[in-house]
């Protein structure tokens, strides 16, 4: 039986790419900010926020905590992440997900990205365990899952392109939304977001990955965006 881990280097990049994604959310979020000011036509910071600024501070409060909870889940996740090779079996194990084994005789494709990131895919039944290429022993690694079955280049599956496209949508309606004008079109740029993450929502909650706590947690999620997006609908509804 042989064990690989991340490596040091690997910890140190991963935590450096965290941090610019926690830094790039809260940047956004400080626009969001300024912009909705600058939208309300107010000049007194001090009248928007004690007419209509509490959501939005509220909003920007939960955004910093929730970027410093995920900062913690992720390294605990990377801390955590173990590669098991047995005489007869990949295993991954990582914190907050389901502990997967696939049997050598399950393994359908070994593949790698071009970024070199390894997929192991089994049967339908035991799904698939992706392997960072900043493992440590990382060419070791490889070598010994060529040997199981020789390594070819990976493609994207449709299920994943349509991930990809939902994520662009939000981004260009979250965009539309602050800089907008016409309010119809606002709207449906909210329906199309909520229904992006909706969608990401039932994928997080089907899927065999995670387990049943990061499920729950997604429930308290969609919960918070629901609210914001009925607050906004009342909103919508009160210009008429």
């Amino acid at each position: 039986m042989q064990q690989y881990l991340f490596s040091d280097i690997g910890k140190r990049r991963e935590k450096k790419i965290i941090l610019l994604s926690i830094l790039g959310t809260l940047i956004a979020m400080s626009v969001v900010f300024i912009v909705t000011f600058w939208k309300s036509g107010y000049y007194d910071l001090t009248t928007w926020i004690s007419e209509m600024g509490y959501y939005m501070l509220a909003m920007f409060a939960i955004g910093i905590i929730t970027s410093l909870v995920c900062y913690k889940y992720i390294m605990s996740m990377i801390e955590s992440f173990v590669i098991t090779l047995t005489d007869n079996s990949i295993t991954r194990e990582v914190k907050f997900m389901r502990t997967r084994t696939i049997q050598y005789e399950d393994i359908v494709q070994i593949s790698s990205t071009r970024k070199g990131v390894l997929v192991v895919s089994g049967k339908d039944s035991v799904g698939t365990i992706m392997v960072s290429p900043y493992i440590a022993n990382y060419a070791e690694l490889k070598n010994r899952l060529n040997d199981i079955s020789p390594i070819t280049a990976y493609v994207a599956k449709p299920g994943q392109w349509f991930l990809i496209v939902l994520f662009y949508i939000f981004i260009a309606c979250g965009l539309y939304y602050q800089f907008g004008q016409n309010e119809t079109l606002l709207l449906a740029a909210q329906v199309l977001t909520a229904a992006s993450l909706t969608t990401v929502f039932i994928y997080l909650q089907v899927s065999k990955r995670f387990n049943k706590r990061t499920k729950k947690i997604a429930w308290y999620v969609l919960l918070f965006m629901a609210l914001g997006f009925a607050v906004n609908i009342i909103n919508w509804i009160k210009s008429f």
